[in-house]
């Protein structure tokens, strides 16, 4: 039986996740990639976890193991809140930032949208905004994308139309902006101007 026919349209717009490709074909044994979150093992701080794990468990009980609520845990919300000033109700807490990128686009891209990103960036994004059907342009700076002054930092990009832009600005990527906080800031500001997402 042919089952293609029973596909949603969607499934075309699915990728394989690009990291477990990258792992496919390398020796896990010989490498420790941060692009597919591969660490060096000997890093983990073993006794700490143990301590950690220990304490939760003597605290919270088998409570500890079982699902939680879906916007996190209530004591982390209240936290959070509590240092930035918002309402506990406005808390979302996420497993990962894979997760935070997939719900961010579920919620703020239409298929057809316009994702700007910085080259390179981040695959997981990449794979997310393909799954929503995004029209995903790669923009080295605002000036390259017809979106007003150049902040002076290469991967600074931007966005329009009431589409947005993932942006990896100091966060250690390979573009040329490193932790300038300022790229940050110049982003900010152009966004808001032209009425997209950061």
């Amino acid at each position: 039986m042919d089952y293609e026919r029973l596909f949603s349209e969607d499934v075309h717009n699915f990728m394989r996740s690009p990291v477990r490709e990258i792992f496919k074909k390398v020796d896990l044994n010989s490498i420790y990639s941060f692009a597919g979150g591969y660490p060096n093992a000997c890093t983990f701080p073993l006794d700490d976890i143990r301590e950690i794990n220990a304490r939760v468990l003597d605290r919270y009980g088998a409570q500890a193991l079982q699902y939680g609520a879906t916007q996190g845990v209530t004591e982390l919300r209240e936290a959070v809140a509590k240092r930035y000033g918002v309402p506990v109700a406005k808390v979302q807490i996420t497993t990962s930032s894979q997760q935070g990128i997939d719900v961010c686009t579920r919620i703020l891209a239409n298929p057809g949208d316009v994702v700007l990103t910085s080259s390179p960036t981040y695959l997981g994004a990449i794979q997310s905004f393909k799954s929503y059907r995004c029209d995903i342009r790669a923009m080295k700076s605002w000036v390259e994308a017809g979106l007003g002054n150049d902040t002076g930092c290469g991967n600074v990009t931007g966005c329009g139309n009431n589409n947005w832009h993932e942006d990896e600005a100091g966060h250690g990527n390979d573009t040329g902006c490193g932790n300038k906080a300022e790229c940050g800031v110049d982003t900010a500001t152009l966004a808001r101007a032209k009425f997209c997402y950061v």
